[in-house]
């Protein structure tokens, strides 16, 4: 439930899914257009694995897009200092360091992930699972003053509603290539079958068969690697960043118009909504002559509530 907006721990970018709407229909109380939920994208397409088996079992995971188990640095948990590996967050959208730490005392059993019984995520509503998270001082792919960073720029970054976190081991001719994939912001271009990336000027395709695989750069020194065409640009109704319509997570692309999060207007989702009045058409209340009702809050209360005591119980 990371990108869910009534979830306990939030993302960077956390939406209204298909879910916190559809338990607003089932009250009696509203009626809801589904085609204004936000893209479920924390955990779609894993598998049952991802609900039912442990986030990372001795030391490893089976989702390393989303968990993290470097343990090299782990500092205190207490200190708030993130040591962990770095790599992209979960949404593709930015820098993320892995929020492993070392707890004062040894974890409860159900928690121990590490062959070190203190090691584990600092967040017990997540069940102290480590996730790939922003820092301060981290890079936002989507934050365009980056575009005047020297060292970004030189290395063929680019920042913009088009672009998106990407593990790369590219450098510039003459320099050395780094010892171990970095994350960088590159920007990308969803096609039918294949994703496009921009490193500087040239352009990389990898198919959308070809999550992982390496891909050289005319003009680059190392490589790229492939990220998950369906993370990326999503499901045909679910897409991400196009040559033909532009759409800025957290918007999504559906019958070639941009739907804005809740927060963000204009035609590309870009432009933050300043103006304070940050409703959505998703909800009408079936009787206008009802008092008028919190939905957020009421919602969110309801989600802090629930949400805990099943992912607690499901450990």
């Amino acid at each position: 439930m990371h990108s869910e907006l009534m979830s306990p721990v939030l993302g960077n970018a956390p939406l209204v899914s298909r879910m916190t709407l559809a338990l607003l229909e089932d009250s009696g109380w509203y009626h809801v257009d589904y085609n204004y939920a936000g893209p479920f994208r924390y955990g779609k397409g894993r598998g049952c694995n991802f609900l039912t088996e442990p986030c990372v079992q001795n030391g490893n995971t089976a989702f390393p897009n989303t968990f993290c188990t470097g343990v090299a640095t782990a500092y205190l948990c207490t200190t708030g200092i993130l040591g962990g590996n770095k790599g992209c967050t979960p949404d593709l959208m930015g820098e993320a360091l892995c929020d492993i730490c070392r707890h004062s005392a040894p974890l409860p059993s159900k928690f121990q992930r590490f062959g070190d019984l203190h090691i584990g995520g600092s967040n017990l509503l997540m069940g102290y699972c480590p996730l790939w998270i922003s820092y301060d001082g981290s890079k936002s792919c989507r934050d365009s003053t980056h575009s005047s960073d020297p060292i970004a720029v030189g290395g063929g970054e680019s920042f913009g509603s088009e672009s998106r976190c990407i593990l790369s081991e590219i450098a510039p001719r003459g320099y050395m290539i780094p010892s171990s994939p970095r994350a960088v912001c590159y920007a990308v271009s969803c096609e039918e079958t294949q994703l496009r990336i921009r490193v500087g000027s040239e352009w990389s395709v990898c198919q959308a068969s070809e999550a992982g695989s390496r891909k050289s750069v005319n003009g680059w020194r190392g490589q790229i690697i492939c990220p998950s065409y369906r993370e990326m640009c999503g499901d045909q109704d679910d897409r991400g960043p196009s040559a033909t319509v532009p759409c800025a997570f957290p918007g999504v692309l559906r019958r070639n118009r941009c739907v804005c999060a809740p927060g963000y207007v204009g035609l590309d989702c870009t432009t933050k909504d300043t103006s304070g009045a940050h409703a959505t058409p998703t909800l009408t209340p079936p009787d206008t002559t009802s008092e008028a009702v919190d939905i957020s809050m009421q919602v969110k209360f309801v989600w802090q509530m629930i949400l805990p005591l099943l992912f607690l119980l499901n450990l």
